[in-house]
């Protein structure tokens, strides 16, 4: 039982990472597309 919960909460670290990363990527993309700064600086603050 030990063992299953280890797993399941490595498995759940590692996707919460990965969750991370594609979140990065794409605001990365979105940035590189100019989506992302011309809705920031869109709206006078």
């Amino acid at each position: 039982m030990v063992v299953v919960v280890v797993v399941l909460v490595e498995v759940e670290v590692e996707f919460e990472f990965v969750v991370q990363i594609v979140v990065h990527v794409v605001q990365d993309v979105l940035v590189e597309l100019g989506v992302v700064h011309e809705r920031k600086f869109a709206q006078p603050k």
